[in-house]
């Protein structure tokens, strides 16, 4: 039974994200920016909603400031991986006026080019969005793994 429950877990809470999302306009408009990113296959269908002067801290090597050094670390990252399939755990969305974040517990399973290995791995990601012209973009998006303290090490398939 638990692994029933556990297997339809991810669908209520984005049934529960979309349906709170509904009552605020621009949630809802966020939630399916996140959702898309989510289900991006390629680097240009992943940084549609980024803004030119957006700062990423995801990818190695570190902190890419701008379209151009987001987009290279975006695409080198889609030219490792195959087979992505992300799903959102938790969603947590706030607005106020042209300022905004979302906040989310995410799965991804893929394929690991150079190691022929599929990667299972559960992480937080941190969106922060501008509204510009009536458009909400990322300004900056962060991931992060927990680590073990006794380890030094992070820990990539971390209780949700």
């Amino acid at each position: 039974m638990k692994s029933i429950r556990a297997a339809f877990l991810p669908l209520l809470l984005a049934v529960a994200s979309t349906a709170h999302a509904a009552e605020n306009p621009d949630e809802a408009k966020i939630l399916k920016i996140e959702q898309d990113m989510a289900a991006a296959q390629t680097a240009e269908e992943f940084l549609k909603d980024f803004a030119p002067d957006a700062v990423m801290d995801a990818f190695f090597p570190g902190q890419a400031r701008g379209s151009k050094a987001v987009a290279t670390a975006a695409t080198t990252l889609f030219a490792g991986t195959k087979d992505l399939r992300a799903t959102i755990l938790k969603m947590s969305i706030s607005t106020d006026h042209d300022i905004a974040y979302a906040f989310s517990t995410q799965r991804v399973v893929f394929t690991n080019i150079a190691m022929n290995k599929v990667q299972d791995w559960v992480f937080r990601q941190v969106d922060c969005y501008r509204k510009v012209n009536g458009k909400w973009l990322i300004v900056y998006h962060n991931l992060s793994v927990p680590f073990d303290p006794t380890t030094g090490k992070a820990v990539f398939d971390a209780p949700v």
